[in-house]
């Protein structure tokens, strides 16, 4: 009986699910895996089991497990794979009018092989994988050997994923500058540093993150308790003109004169202890004669250039200086501009609001901006500071002066918004 159906067995199919058969058939026979091999191959051909299968197959039999199947493998079938990778070098080849077989023959001959869709070394050691970065991303800064040795060191061992611990400022830390921030708003982080010991740079981190803005000190223009509505009337006045005239501001020259050696406090008062005159007479006399001659004689050498169209609609702004008041001044001024001027103390026009720097564009603007172009580096001689002075006059861009006539008219509603109050500080 076991010889009839051992021959019945061998005109069937020799698939592996048939052979697993056969060697079922053995071991409950209670022949070993070796018989069982030597049954087989005789009747089949000599290398249709080998022994390890046979004893792979047995040891599943012992363990009570019949299923004559094999499990199923996972992934893509590995000729689906090998025929996308054909079709891809194909293409390749295509492009480059060469046969698909002779790009792969030269690849391997310079000891490439096919890894992730990638030609790659074959033997992927320090210096391979140095060359291999370089040609692989050439415009990125490519890794030293110490580097390479660290990565394939670490890849060996399993930790290649680094994970970086973040590190910030402890709460004990964080209290403390924040109290400190809290309690002296004006304390700096050098002091919180001397006091708490901790660091400039992590005192910063910690006010930032908690929202606190180092706001800086803005200096203003002292005024009085009667200033506020004078303003208020200059500038309800220029807004008028305005009204009248869009092209009012550009009819105005502003005026204004600076002293090198004078210094300002925080109140914007000139420092008198630091300004000395000696003399045998009170100087004002001096000044207002240096003036007079000014608007006789320089003025119109300024404007000797100006078109006499545009002269006789200009109008000429002076603040309210001692000199400026005089009535020889005034008397020019009135015969030279009629009834266009602004100045302190006139009678026929507009007056100029007392201790407003903010209102004139010489004091918001020009004197910074030059301030800035001359002592770029530091001037040689008086002559030097004065040629210095003109080429930075001379190169202002026309679209400079615009934005100042812009500036001025927000200033004018800005200074209405609060009153005649200062501004400056308000956004």
């Amino acid at each position: 009986l076991d010889s009839v159906l051992f021959e019945r067995a061998s005109k069937m199919d020799t698939s592996k699910e048939k052979i697993h058969h056969i060697l079922q058939f053995f071991f409950d026979k209670g022949e070993n895996a070796s018989q069982a091999v030597e049954n087989v191959n005789n009747v089949y051909s000599p290398d249709t089991v080998s022994n390890s299968q046979s004893q792979f197959w047995f040891r599943r039999f012992r363990s009570g497990n019949f299923d004559v199947k094999d499990a199923p493998r996972s992934g893509r079938p590995i000729i689906e794979n090998v025929d996308k990778i054909m079709e891809i070098e194909s293409d390749r080849a295509q492009e480059l009018n060469i046969a698909q077989k002779t790009v792969w023959n030269y690849l391997n001959k310079a000891g490439y092989k096919k890894k992730l869709d990638v030609w790659v070394p074959h033997e992927l050691t320090q210096k391979n994988l140095m060359r291999f970065y370089a040609e692989k991303y050439p415009n990125r800064r490519h890794p030293d050997r110490k580097t390479i040795k660290r990565l394939c060191t670490r890849a060996e061992n399993g930790s290649l994923k680094r994970e970086r611990r973040k590190s910030g400022a402890s709460e004990e830390k964080s209290v403390a500058v924040v109290a400190a921030a809290i309690v002296d708003p004006h304390m700096s982080t050098r002091e919180i540093k001397k006091r708490h010991d901790i660091p400039k740079s992590t005192a910063n981190r910690i006010l930032k993150a908690q929202k606190f803005h180092p706001y800086h000190i803005h200096m203003l223009q002292k005024l009085e308790e009667t200033d506020y509505p004078r303003r208020l009337v200059f500038c309800n006045w220029v807004q008028g003109q305005v009204e009248a005239d869009p092209a009012f501001v550009a009819k105005v020259l502003f005026s204004d004169e600076v002293q090198h050696e004078t210094t300002f406090t925080n109140k914007g008062d000139v420092n008198r202890h630091n300004m000395h005159y000696y003399a045998d007479v009170n100087p004002h006399w001096k000044r207002h004669k240096e003036f007079q001659h000014f608007v006789r004689t320089e003025l119109p050498n300024l404007l000797r250039n100006v078109p006499h169209n545009i002269q006789e609609i200009m109008w000429f702004q002076q603040d309210g200086a001692p000199a400026h008041r005089s009535r020889q001044v005034k008397n020019y001024l009135n015969e030279r501009f009629s009834n266009r001027w602004i100045g302190l103390g006139s009678t026929t026009t507009q007056i100029w609001p007392p201790r407003s720097p903010d209102l004139t564009p010489l004091d918001f603007f020009l004197w910074g901006y030059l301030k800035e172009k001359v002592y770029k580096t530091e001037p040689t001689t008086m002559e030097d500071m004065k040629d210095r002075i003109r080429r930075a006059c001379q190169d202002i861009p026309p679209t400079f002066l615009q934005n100042v006539r812009n500036s001025f008219q927000r200033r004018i509603n800005k200074c209405m918004e609060v009153n005649g109050e200062a501004f400056e500080h308000l956004k």
